[in-house]
């Protein structure tokens, strides 16, 4: 029977849980310390790709701005050649031309246009 009773037992167990403890909390600091590497890691690349998208936006912002500056002076020739491709193969310039002061002259010169947001 080489079972120690009493309190060398005791001793035995206190000292085994400490160390238990010790290699559970080395164990959790170091699942820890990688998982904020790896989240600060993503931080930086969704940093990146949101200022690369708020670029890509402000872009296409000024492109509508100044396609509707251009339509608002009436200027609907060069309107037509600012539109997308897929829209210039639909029609042609003149056509575009007949439409736009068809449909815009009744309403007349813009008073003002604020920019509310992006979907």
């Amino acid at each position: 029977m080489g079972e120690t009773s009493g309190p060398a037992r005791t001793l035995r167990l206190r000292f085994g849980s400490r160390f238990a403890n010790t290699n559970s909390m080395q164990r959790s600091f170091a699942v820890l310390f990688c998982g904020v590497f790896i989240f600060s890691g993503g931080c930086a690349h969704q940093k990146e790709i949101r200022a690369e998208k708020r670029a890509h936006e402000n872009a296409a912002r000024s492109a509508a701005l100044r396609w509707l500056s251009l339509l608002d002076t009436g200027d609907y020739e060069e309107a037509f050649e600012w539109e997308a491709q897929d829209f210039r193969m639909a029609r042609t310039q003149a056509q575009f031309v007949r439409f736009m002061q068809a449909r815009r002259a009744p309403f007349g010169r813009a008073a003002a246009r604020k920019f509310i947001g992006a979907a």
